[in-house]
């Protein structure tokens, strides 16, 4: 063997099949090496190509060579994302509650793009400007999150507030991955709280007796409404 090449990586053959080796008629050597192939499936495959040069004990030459591709194939992109409230509970009638909306890149391989944020209660969500939006890229294993305040009103008795998180997002090859997740915020039941007052007019009388004018008052002292039941 007078030459071993690649048009890609440098081959220094093994100690078995490597310049100087000879090979006796019918015979035949081969080694191996491990190397990093990057690309994207969007990209044209890799192909690279191996050269031989032999000589004979006459100084004659023969030269061949053989070429192999590697293709990349498509990996899907993958998301999660995560909703939650604090508090997971309020006082009814109502009070406020602060959502996170966290969105993961759950792919080894490659970056995604946040293609759309959605919320089945507040719609169209504008994220955080330059931190967690529309047009958001996110690395490989990489996370973003962003935050907001709403007032959540219900009754203990009704239905408890509960609204789901929609994201998507596009790798470069126009493949999408879709998430949801939902939060639910209860209501803490709030005990009616009642105060009267009963006045007089006038508040003395002649022992004989007469006429005095009785006044009561019922005050709602609670968050909600009550009924006066007695």
């Amino acid at each position: 063997i007078a030459s071993l090449s690649d048009t890609d990586f440098t081959l220094t053959g093994d100690a078995d099949c490597q310049v100087g080796t000879i090979l006796p008629v019918g015979g035949w050597c081969e080694f191996s090496q491990t190397e990093y192939i990057a690309g994207d499936a969007s990209d044209l495959d890799h192909s690279n190509t191996f050269t031989a040069t032999a000589t004979d004990n006459d100084g004659n030459t023969a030269t061949a060579s053989d070429s192999e591709t590697v293709g990349f194939d498509d990996v899907m992109p993958s998301i999660t994302v995560l909703k939650t409230a604090v508090p997971t509970s309020v006082n009814e009638p109502g009070g406020d509650v602060v959502f996170t909306f966290k969105v993961t890149n759950t792919s080894s391989e490659e970056p995604v793009t946040i293609l759309s944020l959605e919320d089945s209660v507040y719609g169209t969500l504008a994220g955080e400007a330059g931190v967690c939006e529309v047009g958001t890229v996110l690395a490989a294993g990489a996370f973003c999150e962003f935050s907001f305040t709403e007032w959540v009103e219900g009754d203990y008795s009704g239905p408890d507030h509960i609204n789901v998180f929609t994201a998507k997002a596009v790798d470069n090859d126009a493949t999408e991955a879709t998430d949801t997740d939902d939060e639910t915020v209860t209501y803490t039941d709030v005990l009616p709280d009642i105060s009267v007052t009963k006045t007089a007019n006038p508040t003395f009388v002649p022992e004989t007796g007469a006429d005095v004018v009785f006044t009561f008052r019922v005050t709602n002292n609670g968050p909600e409404a009550a009924f006066i039941s007695s």
